[in-house]
């Protein structure tokens, strides 16, 4: 199975989320993210994409991303 690649932004996160061969890990990975900063176990991508920019929005979204990136390993 080919690796993630490190994500640049939250917003290129939800285009994987949503597009191209890997979006179920992706998935995964935005929902990972989202939990270790808080979020439900049970949302929904848009949620956790939401959860993730609000985030980002309250601190910095270059943290957001390196926690994010941080968890690539727990979804490989």
């Amino acid at each position: 199975m080919p690796k993630l690649k490190k994500v640049k932004t939250i917003s290129e996160l939800s285009y994987l989320c949503n597009n191209g061969k890997l979006k179920e890990q992706y998935t995964k990975l935005a929902a990972v993210s989202a939990q270790n900063l808080g979020g439900r176990s049970t949302a929904s991508i848009s949620e956790n994409i939401q959860w993730l920019s609000t985030n980002a929005m309250e601190t910095s979204e270059d943290g957001v991303v390196d926690e994010i990136n941080f968890c690539l390993d727990l979804v490989q």
